[in-house]
């Protein structure tokens, strides 16, 4: 009796061994099926891929415009049309953004000048500038007033990076000149008679109780609109040729020293 249980106990667990064996070679078969259905789809889209690639490359081949140039040149003629009419759609930088406010203003035509001027000459300006536009009898004067920490590092307060006055008026000569370039370039010189531009900085004071800091003009330089004239382009001209033309106005750097102490 006890040998017929035990076989019937082994059948029961040979069947469900061989059941479940059954099974996972079904979802073997299942899923290689599926797979080699996806290779084959994948397979046969490459392949129309590559045929549509290569007709595609084979009209381009016979594209003479395009093989010989002519419709790049054209997109490139059509884009630096648009580029040249100011096209707001190419705007990206802060810089090409404010080219397309002063372009829309220099188109005003309700705006007296003088506002026109001193708007365009805002925008132009470095930030935090002061702009003061004064009609003369030989044209407006502008002063541009910027605070040399507005326009590179190491300049905070009565602090310098720089070791003597020489080095210190080198990079500030060069600021104005790169200010004053784009004071042109971007106001033109039409009704300009002089563009000066100031540069302030902080400076020890022992008058001032305590040692005080304060803020004041270091130099101040300026160009006429007679020797604007002479610039054929403001906007290429060498920054070098943009100092000699700088009319020292005020100058402060005789009186300053550097203290490492």
């Amino acid at each position: 009796m006890k040998n017929v249980m035990f076989l019937a106990v082994f059948v029961i667990f040979a069947i469900g061994a061989l059941y479940f064996i059954q099974r996972e070679e079904a979802q073997v078969h299942e899923l290689r099926t599926r797979y080699e259905a996806q290779i084959a789809h994948l397979t046969a889209a490459n392949q129309r891929l590559t045929e549509q690639d290569l007709a595609e490359q084979q009209k381009e081949l016979v594209d003479t415009d395009l093989v010989s140039g002519n419709r790049a040149r054209q997109a490139h003629e059509q884009e630096w049309k648009r580029r040249s009419e100011y096209d707001p759609s190419f705007a990206r930088t802060a810089r090409e953004k404010t080219i397309l406010q002063i372009s829309a203003l220099a188109r005003d035509k309700e705006l007296p000048a003088i506002d026109i001027l001193r708007r365009v000459a805002i925008l132009a300006a470095p930030k935090l500038a002061t702009v003061e536009v004064v009609p003369t009898g030989s044209g407006y004067r502008l002063l541009i007033t910027f605070d040399m920490s507005v326009m590179t590092s190491g300049e905070e307060g009565a602090l310098t990076k720089h070791l003597t006055i020489d080095s210190l008026k080198e990079e500030v000569v060069e600021i104005i000149s790169r200010v004053s370039k784009d004071m042109y370039d971007h106001c033109g010189h039409k009704g300009i008679g002089r563009i000066a531009v100031a540069c302030t900085h902080g400076v020890m004071n022992d008058d001032l109780t305590g040692g005080g800091t304060e803020t004041k003009t270091i130099y101040q330089c300026a160009i006429s609109g007679s020797d604007a004239k002479k610039v054929p382009d403001w906007r290429s001209v060498p920054i070098h040729k943009v100092a000699g033309l700088l009319q020292v106005e005020h100058n402060e750097f005789p009186d300053l020293r550097i203290d490492r102490r």
